[in-house]
């Protein structure tokens, strides 16, 4: 009998499973029938498809053993495919057990359960395939080295009527740890992968997970030390705990803890990591750092077909001014790709009028623009291009046009694309690319003093559930490792004035120490409720809506890299604070009414090197923009387009550095180097250098650009 290699087979093990639908009700873990289990996702898997891809593993006829380690030590009892063990001791269980249960249920108070997994293949229709039932010792689960061991809920529902349903493939009442050097492979076709209503701790093996709900979930803890494998999540969260409250022993319950050499890829439908408390990501006691990689929504692969629809199909806007906008001219998109002669292959989407609003500038919003909004639906997934068109009748026709923008690549983080110019005797359109929520929300107040738009709506197509990368209801802390997060909601997000079970409020802090981070999001890259502290490592996001956000945010060490559509940088709140002490930080946005660096209060820098560039030559965007002072006495400070409020400055002294182009740049402050790239041309004159004593070079590749000495 030759035993399907599940580890290889994992990753499409739950493509068996079709998500049809989320629900907007409550938190439900197991929309299925448990809904006696707390704090639970609002994806509804009553849709879900279960397959019978597992069924060979029924009528095996392969022979399933189960002995005692150690004679006389441990006992057990069968009742057809159901084997309950009684009392501590270490038990050897190797072959194939079709349709079967191990009950644990032991009442021992000295000797410890030890499952042995020996190559060891178990299948359940009826119940979860490992229940722990009770034990007054610890339970122990290891998949012992060089073996391949696989665990299979078959479950098409679960009867909440019954207490005796486990509501995961391994589930377990008490505190359970999975171990070994061996591979645990572990299918949840109905509800959770790995359950335990108290703590969860996993060390020392590769283990593989792919559940309709949450992949690894241990309601009080979980604890990962040196696991590798993939955690994947069809319908619910990656990693999850619910408790908040003080244990017996006095213990704070409901923390994430990854560490050591973890080197696990998590792909959740939901949220990444969810803890009901703190988050942590730490080196070992031997200094070994974990990688993660982490995929919600539409960035998983394994996402139910809701999830990943919404990469596919796109709402795209294209924005004018009257201007450049007439109501007798037909609109639309040529959506295409290049085939292997290098011709366009594409399709025509006609663009609607969707609404007009305007904007009022000026101390009393004296002057006014009025923007026109048209849009329509593409399939981003499908094509890589898009050109405009304007007609004076409603045909299409690559040479038969009014005017025609230039071949745009579709862009996965902006929506809208921005005309500035239409000029019928080149028959071209000018413009670039913004997002849709970023410029419409100002179009709700007046800008300038006195007219201070809201414009943090971020990505306006979320989900009805939570799609972060790592969530923490009170704290995020990370001090290690290496970290990726593409995530269509925050990559990393805390929550603020929670009351706790503890009966404390969250800080909803931010602190990273250490590690490094590289964060693709659909919206902020970094949302602290609280305080949002960066003392060291590497903080690379790529892409966000904004990419780092808090009431208070602080600079003290770490090399941070921000690229975002709306805002890099922003303290919101009624008095937003940002505070530079120490580190590195570039921070870029894209064109329109965007800020690199914007506080709803004041910005204080006292050290470090903070280069802020603004976005292209049209719109209003700002290198610089607070609601009260900017107050420089140390450090560098360079800003690449508008500042609104002249810093205040002591100790520092100010430079005119030439022209900077857009490219690759070192930056060089005595013995300190930093790299940063510009996407856009800056000239002197836009260009605001604040610096304390040292050494300064620009180079651009070899091409010194500026060098000059402050004494």
């Amino acid at each position: 009998m030759k035993k399907k290699s599940i580890g290889s087979a994992l990753i499409g093990a739950l493509s068996l499973l079709a998500l049809v639908g989320c629900s907007d009700g409550g938190n439900t873990d197991n929309a299925t029938t448990n809904t006696s289990d707390e704090n639970k996702t609002n994806v509804d898997t009553t849709n879900f498809i279960f397959s019978d891809e597992y069924s060979e593993y029924d009528n095996m006829s392969s022979t399933f053993n189960i002995s005692l380690a150690t004679a006389g030590v441990g006992s057990f009892t069968q009742d057809g495919s159901t084997y309950t063990i009684t009392s501590g001791g270490e038990y050897n269980l190797s072959g194939v057990l079709p349709d079967g249960m191990i009950v644990i249920n032991s009442n021992d108070t000295v000797n410890d359960v030890v499952l042995n997994l020996n190559g060891c293949t178990i299948t359940s229709t009826t119940n979860s395939p490992i229940y722990v039932e009770a034990s007054e010792t610890d339970v122990d689960i290891s998949a012992k080295n060089g073996t391949e061991n696989t665990i299979i809920d078959r479950r098409s529902s679960i009867d909440e009527s019954d207490e005796s349903q486990g509501t995961a493939a391994i589930y377990s009442k008490v505190d359970l740890t999975l171990k070994g050097k061996g591979t645990l492979n572990v299918i949840g076709a109905v509800n959770n992968g790995v359950h335990s209503k108290d703590d969860l701790r996993i060390k020392n093996q590769t283990l593989n997970v792919n559940a309709v709900n949450n992949a690894v979930k241990g309601n009080d803890s979980v604890t990962i030390t040196n696991v590798t494998g993939k955690i994947i999540s069809v319908g619910g969260d990656g990693i999850k705990t619910t408790s908040s409250d003080i244990s017996s022993k006095g213990n704070q319950r409901g923390t994430v803890t990854i560490t050591g050499t973890s080197a696990l890829d998590i792909y959740a439908c939901c949220d990444g990591i969810d803890a009901a408390y703190n988050t942590e990501i730490v080196k070992d006691d031997s200094n070994n750092e974990p990688t993660l990689n982490i995929y919600t929504s539409s960035y998983s692969e394994y996402s139910g077909d809701t999830a990943s629809s919404l990469s596919q199909s796109t709402t795209l806007y294209l924005s004018l001014t009257g201007n450049t906008y007439n109501t007798s001219y037909y609109y639309y998109a040529y959506c295409y790709n290049f085939d292997d002669n290098n011709n366009k292959v594409g399709e025509w989407v006609k663009l609607s009028f969707y609404t007009q609003t305007s904007i009022s500038m000026g101390p009393r919003g004296q002057s006014s623009t009025t923007y026109y909004y048209l849009k329509g639906d593409i399939d981003s997934s499908k094509y890589k291009n898009v050109q405009f068109y304007i007609f004076t009748t409603d045909t299409t026709s690559e040479t038969d046009y009014y005017a025609v923008s230039t071949g745009q690549t579709i862009n996965t983080t902006k929506d809208m694309f921005q005309v500035s110019s239409v000029t019928a005797s080149t028959k071209k359109i000018g413009g670039d690319w913004t997002s849709y929520s970023s410029s419409n929300s100002t179009q709700q107040g007046q800008m300038g003093p006195g007219g201070m738009g809201m414009m943090d709506q971020g990505n306006t197509d979320k989900t009805e559930y939570s799609t972060k990368g790592i969530k923490a209801d009170n704290e995020i802390n990370i001090s290690a490792g290496n970290i990726k997060i593409e995530s269509y909601d925050d990559a990393l997000h805390t929550n603020a004035n929670v009351l706790l079970e503890n009966n404390n409020s969250s800080t909803g802090n931010v602190n990273i120490s250490g590690g490094t981070l590289s964060i693709t999001s659909k919206d902020d890259g970094i949302h602290g409720e609280g305080t949002v502290t960066l003392s060291g490592g590497k903080v690379s996001v790529l892409t966000a809506y904004e990419g780092i956000e808090g009431p208070i945010i602080n600079f003290d060490g770490s090399v941070v890299d921000v690229y975002a559509t709306d805002d890099g940088v922003n303290a919101g709140g009624n008095s937003g604070t940002i505070n530079v002490s120490g580190g590195f930080l570039f921070a870029s946005v894209g064109s329109g009414d965007t800020d690199a660096i914007d506080a709803n209060g004041t910005y204080t820098q006292t050290g470090g090197v903070v280069i802020s560039a603004a976005g292209g030559t049209s719109g209003t965007a700002t290198a610089l923009d607070t609601d009260s002072t900017v107050k420089v006495t140390g450090g560098t400070l360079i800003c690449l387009g508008t500042i609104e409020r002249t810093p205040s400055t002591s100790n520092v002294k100010t430079y005119t550095i030439p022209q900077l182009s857009s490219g690759d740049y070192t930056f060089s402050k005595d013995s300190l180097t930093y790299n940063f790239t510009l996407k856009n041309n800056y000239s002197s004159n836009v260009i605001k250098f604040y610096g304390d004593a040292a050494s300064y070079v620009i180079t651009r590749g070899t091409t010194v650009v500026s060098s000059f000495t402050i004494s």
